[in-house]
């Protein structure tokens, strides 16, 4: 299989189940899914209004510069996998996870404010 047709099929699958997990009960699964993938007339007519203003905007072509961009940069780069092959320890990479690991604890270990008291 392609890997560009495993990762959709991945993503799809991923996203199809979680409503199920989410969810209350399974009628409300399936109206969630009903609402995904039975178009709706009304919102369809109201998108196609909007349809010439996004297209004259420049905001589709960067978003979809950014997407290609997105996509290219997790198909070129190296994986987790990859990393952990090339990865050597040293000294200085000992001493950089304790420095790591040091400054975790004094950030987690500092008096959080309420976030809600004022409210």
């Amino acid at each position: 299989m392609p890997t560009i047709l495993g990762w959709g099929i991945t993503l799809f699958s991923v996203n199809i189940f979680w409503i199920f997990f989410r969810a209350i009960n399974l009628n409300n699964a399936i109206k969630v899914l009903k609402a995904m993938f039975i178009i709706n007339t009304n919102s369809f007519l109201i998108s196609l209004k909007y349809k010439n203003a996004l297209n004259n905007s420049m905001g589709n072509k960067l978003i979809l510069l950014l997407l290609v961009i997105a996509i290219l940069i997790s198909i070129f780069s190296i994986n987790s996998s990859q990393k952990k092959d090339i990865f050597k320890t040293t000294k200085f990479r000992f001493l950089e996870c304790l420095l790591f690991l040091f400054s975790s604890i004094m950030l987690v270990n500092r008096l959080a404010s309420f976030l809600y008291f004022n409210f």
